[in-house]
């Protein structure tokens, strides 16, 4: 919310304009000054830094409201879930039985009441419900997580294969019109440490915003290359669509902030990206020229450990 006032007796053009793209400078003012000229230049910087900082304030206080709604919703939600978890794991033990019990009375002779597809359908039900439970709850968390409540939970944490992980978005990302063809993926697979849910969302976010890019210049590609290595693994995600201007790429990963001007965009985003890369131990950072490209670079630790359950597979 700074407001910066530059004055100088050098009017060099090229100085000026690198001092004002660089510097966000709000005015640039030669020597010798006209007192009263400068005085209403300062008042006019003043009501800026006021309305900047006003600004501030209400996005402040909406997060705070958002962050609060949001630990209510995920308080009032997590019980039921919990309940809906139990009910999987119990029909995951016991089904099974009913079901080998129906079987064999018509093998003995009974009516099959129940139609093979559907029997089916209610033998992958108990995996079915306790799954998109667990992916529930594990969001539920992350609200906690966002608004304070508590720290992430690494109960929930596991090794996981990052090509299986993008291989899963990009299978279950609701892609239109041909988008899918525009997408190339490259590199060799490394294992993360972390949640493959989340992962998996945050790669939706990354999707949406450069399919939103390549639209708006009405050209581009998506390259997502994995690159294992020391000390870190990087996933490199990449579009040649619209870039982001010079002025705008520092605040990309503040909360509300969006440059994109289109419906339903919240500015939540990235953010959220970085969170749930932070809490992998990881970074994230953005590169972009306007016009070009924006590129999106993660790091992540090289885990250590060996995996209780095999890699890629699902909860």
């Amino acid at each position: 919310h700074i407001v910066r006032v530059l004055t100088t007796a050098y009017a060099d053009l090229d100085d000026a304009m690198e001092a004002v793209n660089s510097g966000e400078i709000h005015r640039y003012i030669l020597k010798p000054w006209d007192i009263e000229s400068l005085r209403a230049e300062l008042r006019l910087a003043m009501d800026l830094h006021r309305r900047r900082r006003h600004d501030l304030d209400l996005v402040q206080a909406k997060r705070g409201t958002m962050m609060t709604l949001a630990a209510h919703v995920a308080h009032e939600v997590s019980t039921p879930l919990a309940a809906i978890r139990m009910l999987g794991a119990s029909m995951e033990d016991h089904l099974p039985v009913l079901i080998a019990a129906y079987e064999r009375e018509v093998l003995r002779g009974a009516d099959a009441t129940i139609p093979a597809d559907v029997l089916a359908t209610i033998e992958m039900a108990p995996s079915s419900i306790r799954s998109v439970a667990e992916r529930a709850s594990m969001l539920m968390q992350l609200l906690l997580v966002n608004a304070g409540e508590k720290s992430a939970d690494e109960n929930d944490y596991r090794l996981f294969s990052m090509r299986r992980c993008v291989n899963d978005a990009l299978t279950s990302y609701s892609f239109v019109d041909g988008e899918r063809d525009l997408v190339r993926l490259d590199g060799e697979d490394f294992i993360l440490w972390g949640s493959d849910v989340l992962m998996t969302f945050v790669l939706y976010n990354l999707l949406k915003n450069s399919l939103y890019a390549i639209r708006a210049a009405r050209k581009g590609k998506i390259f997502i290359d994995m690159v294992p290595g020391s000390p870190n693994n990087r996933l490199l995600f990449r579009d040649t669509g619209k870039g982001i201007p010079r002025d705008l790429l520092p605040r990309i990963f503040e909360e509300f902030f969006t440059a994109r001007g289109a419906r339903g965009a919240t500015g939540m985003g990235l953010p959220f990206c970085r969170r749930v890369v932070n809490a992998f131990a990881g970074t994230i950072e953005c590169r972009s020229e306007e016009g070009e490209y924006t590129e999106l670079e993660l790091r992540f630790p090289i885990p250590q450990g060996t995996p209780a359950e095999p890699l890629g597979e699902r909860g």
